[in-house]
């Protein structure tokens, strides 16, 4: 029996880490898989969702102030398994991309400012972050899976979108040349 309960622990740990953390709203569970990268499922195309997230810094940051550059939105949570696995990824590609005028913004969900604050540390995260302290920006984003992230234009219409840890930069430049 108790080889049973752990291969059991086992599967379950891998479908965590393949369809990322739920946060706690209802909603679909999609997977983290390759093919995702062939299309966007947030409004494929449509004018990303207003909104105003204050930074861990103090500062706000609306969505429509970044219009003319390209953005990564990255959606996650501190006790997210999965955010954790792709943090460094995230993180890397910013700093490759930022002289081109790439954006990111860190969205943190269903997750608690101390919590938050602590995993941006942990991690050397030098994007801009916040907290969605009452999910109503993952709402409108349609995100009921972490992490999530998703890759708006220059005019600001989503163009990329993945559910799951992007643990391979590959993954994440590919959004990203959609909208250079």
């Amino acid at each position: 029996m108790r080889i049973r309960s752990w291969h059991l622990a086992v599967v379950a740990i891998i479908i965590l880490v393949g369809l990322g953390c739920g946060n706690g709203s209802k909603g679909q569970a999609d997977g983290a898989v390759a093919s995702a990268v062939e299309e966007a499922r947030v409004m494929d195309g449509g004018l990303a969702p207003q909104f105003t997230l204050k930074t861990f810094d103090g500062a706000l940051l609306s969505i429509e102030d970044l219009r003319g550059s390209p953005v990564v939105l990255n959606f996650w949570a501190s006790w997210c398994y999965p955010c954790r696995m792709e943090a460094a990824v995230l993180e890397n590609a910013y700093q490759r991309f930022k002289s081109s005028g790439v954006k990111f913004v860190g969205v943190a969900i269903s997750d608690s400012e101390q919590g938050a604050r602590a995993f941006v540390k942990e991690f050397g995260v030098t994007y801009p972050n916040g907290l969605d302290s009452d999910n109503t920006i993952a709402t409108a984003y349609q995100v009921f899976v972490i992490p999530q992230t998703i890759i708006l234009d220059r005019e600001g219409r989503v163009r990329f979108a993945f559910t799951g840890a992007i643990t391979e930069e590959k993954v994440l430049l590919e959004g990203i040349r959609r909208v250079l």
